[in-house]
């Protein structure tokens, strides 16, 4: 069995292979790209310098969700050849009752079937979400849902971001109608 991580560098390679990714500058993969955790994990890691060192040559931005300490963050990294992990941000907005469940004791005591599918609470990241890509400019990101509010686009804009990148992918809503509704 493949990772979601093992799949996507699979499809990159493809893509390399067939010529289309020539004179790439920057690939970008959706949230939450990486199943296995290449920040706190040898094994991902390894593969996601491999590829983006020896086949890509080029940076790639993926969604990816990690732990530091006790906190649970949504957070997209920027991988860069020959360096590795130079910089990422975590999902400032998590989605209420998709990705964290408010005042939880409450409201596992009213629907624990619901909030049960829910099992982790994502923290709210604070880094600014600007990716410097070496000899490009700036790259704006921010992740699924957070494309709606208004006031995270502007300060990427203000904070000299040339373009925006949305990661999204609903796969983490898993059976909750949170991915119905995203797609109403």
């Amino acid at each position: 069995m493949h990772s979601i991580l093992d799949k996507h560098i699979a499809v990159s390679r493809e893509l390399i292979a067939s010529g289309k990714a020539k004179g790439i500058d920057l690939m970008v993969w959706p949230e939450n790209s990486a199943d296995l955790d290449p920040v706190t994990m040898a094994a991902p890691r390894d593969k996601v310098t491999q590829f983006v060192d020896e086949e890509l040559k080029a940076p790639l931005l993926f969604g990816n969700k990690t732990f530091r300490g006790l906190d649970y963050f949504n957070e997209v990294d920027l991988w860069l050849p020959e360096r590795g992990l130079t910089d990422w941000y975590d999902k400032k907005r998590p989605v209420p009752f998709g990705e964290y469940v408010p005042n939880r004791p409450f409201f596992m005591s009213l629907a624990p079937d619901m909030i049960g599918l829910i099992g982790w609470d994502m923290s709210a990241g604070t880094r600014d979400g600007i990716f410097n890509i070496p000899g490009k400019g700036q790259v704006g990101s921010l992740i699924c849902f957070e494309v709606t509010i208004d006031d995270l686009n502007y300060d990427l804009v203000n904070s000299g971001a040339q373009a925006i990148m949305i990661q999204t992918n609903s796969s983490d809503f898993g059976k909750s109608e949170q991915g119905v509704q995203m797609a109403a």
